[in-house]
This record gives C-alpha cells, structure tokens and sequence, in this order.
C-alpha cells in the first residue's frame, strides 16, 4: 500500500483500543507486528527520520483526511 498522505491522517481514533493513536504508535506498531523487528524508540533520531520521511509524502494532503 502506499504512504502518501498517510500522516496526514494522524492523530485519529483507534477504535479498538478507544484511543487517540499517533503516527509515531502507529509506526511502532507496525514494526513489531508486521515486519515483526524492533521498532525506534519515541523521539530517538531514526524515529524522527521515519516521521519526517512520512510527512514530507503528506505534503499538500488535507489534514484529517482518512485516505
């Protein structure tokens, strides 16, 4: 699947944990569950990398927007 305009959709409701989820649990989450590695720490600076590179395919998407 692509991720363009993906963190354009964060934050949103996570539904089965009745929860506000942000981009950054939402990325660790599927580290560990799909790609089953150990995924970047909060605010460590391969964290950072990835939420930037994820932004930037966002860029000129409506914010909220669920794709």
């Amino acid at each position: 699947p692509s991720l363009v305009g993906a963190a354009a959709t964060f934050p949103k409701l996570n539904s089965r944990k009745h929860q506000v989820s942000t981009l950054e649990e939402q990325l660790m989450g599927c580290v560990r569950v799909w790609l089953q590695g150990q995924p970047p720490a909060f605010n460590s600076p391969q964290m950072v990398d990835l939420i930037t590179y994820l932004t930037s395919l966002s860029k000129g998407s409506v914010m909220g927007k669920q794709f």
